[in-house]
């Protein structure tokens, strides 16, 4: 495996909106890949290339780094702050998920033609 892979709740508006964004800012589809968790999950997991596993607060920072640029700095800027007060924050945020954004349709929305090949599901 020579990309990220990214597992998310695939009944989560929020964590679709967070694979939107991903997408949208891996136009060249060389970073990342994603499959949705069955059932419900509260958080985000990263399996990186090198092995590691990385969930909550941790994953998403790392995601940050990986699309370089302002999301890096971002990521840096967040990282000075604890991992217990970062995963707080990330457990508040998944608590509340299902009420900041509109769950999809159906388990997993319908994938377009041209991005299959990003999805493992």
């Amino acid at each position: 495996m020579r990309y990220d892979l990214i597992r998310y709740d695939g009944q989560c508006g929020l964590c679709h909106a967070w694979v939107r964004f991903l997408l949208a800012r891996d136009a060249a589809g060389t970073l990342f890949r994603f499959s949705p968790i069955p059932g419900s999950s509260s958080t985000i997991i990263v399996e990186t290339p090198d092995g590691r596993r990385l969930e909550r607060s941790e994953a998403v920072l790392y995601l940050l780094s990986r699309l370089g640029g302002t999301w890096r700095l971002i990521g840096a800027a967040a990282r000075l702050a604890p991992k217990p007060l970062r995963d707080w924050t990330y457990d508040r945020v998944a608590a509340v998920r299902y009420r900041l954004a509109r769950r999809p349709d159906g388990v997993c929305p319908v994938v377009p033609a041209d991005l299959r090949d990003r999805f493992l599901l």
